[in-house]
């Protein structure tokens, strides 16, 4: 498998989301990404640490809806 961070070629992807009626592209880094409008030169950087951070917090958050939907039906099944 080829080591990411001695990569020659860049990995460009063109995402089907858009900002402003323009698809935005994300360019992988060895430090993170970068995120810009197609058509655009102002580019976003996020690193991978704060990318997993941020998908952590989500799974955290939907585990913590489902619990409290099993909850609120079992205290509804109870009534």
């Amino acid at each position: 498998m080829t080591d990411p961070l001695k990569r020659k070629t860049r990995l460009v992807i063109l995402t089907p989301i858009e900002v402003h009626n323009r698809p935005i592209i994300a360019e992988v880094k060895p430090w993170g990404l970068e995120l810009r409008e197609k058509g655009r030169r102002f580019r976003l950087g996020i690193a991978w640490g704060s990318i997993y951070h941020r998908a952590a917090e989500i799974a955290a958050d939907k585990a913590k809806a489902e619990r409290r939907a099993k909850q609120e039906a079992r205290r509804k099944g109870n009534k």
